[in-house]
């Protein structure tokens, strides 16, 4: 094969394609027939591998249902169980809140009726003090009203004083008026009467 090469294409194109080809004879290089039975022997223990594996997904699917299926009844279980202990404490926490809630209720009926008697007690005195102060007040103002009654009395004493002062006086007036016409009333009519003497 060298020398073919050699021949073909020269010592150094044949020296390398030499180096590149494997050291062993061609009894040791595969024919077509070999990989085709090569790829036979390939499928058939492929085809085993693969029933093998499915044979063993098939096992574990149905370990595993049988093992999901014990679980889910083991859940099941402890979940019923969670549930009625859940249930009790309620019951039993809502026992317990509504005797404090029932206490507390007592507790602040107590508070409410011992504050209600205390603020009527208050209210009961400052009801009595203010009496004390509207009876203090009115005897006051009695007081106060008797003694303006008291000054109106004077009051009209004094305008009825004044009144009399003035009709005296409006009197004394016109008696005056009266006089003062009269007299020149008279004084006048002598005069007119000089006056025709003394034409005549």
């Amino acid at each position: 094969m060298s020398e073919a090469f050699i021949a073909a294409h020269g010592v150094e194109v044949a020296d390398i394609i030499m180096e590149q080809l494997p050291p062993e004879g061609w009894s040791n290089f595969a024919r077509r027939s070999d990989l085709a039975e090569q790829a036979l022997l390939f499928r058939s223990d492929l085809d085993a591998a693969t029933r093998e594996v499915k044979r063993e997904i098939v096992g574990v699917r149905d370990d595993l249902r049988a093992e999901i299926s014990n679980l889910r009844d083991d859940l099941r279980a402890e979940i019923s169980g969670v549930r009625e202990g859940l249930r009790g404490e309620i019951a039993s926490s809502r026992d317990d809140v509504r005797a404090e809630i029932s206490g507390v209720r007592e507790g602040l009926r107590g508070e409410i009726a011992s504050s209600r008697d205390e603020l009527n007690a208050h209210i009961s005195e400052v009801r009595e003090e203010l009496r004390g102060e509207v009876a203090g007040s009115r005897v006051e103002f009695r007081a106060e009203i008797s003694g303006v009654r008291g000054e109106l009395v004077g009051l009209r004493s004094e305008l009825t004083g004044l009144r009399q002062e003035m009709n005296d006086g409006f009197r004394s007036q016109l008696k005056w008026m009266v006089g003062t016409m009269l007299t020149l009333f008279v004084g006048s009519t002598t005069l007119i009467s000089t006056l025709l003497v003394s034409i005549k």
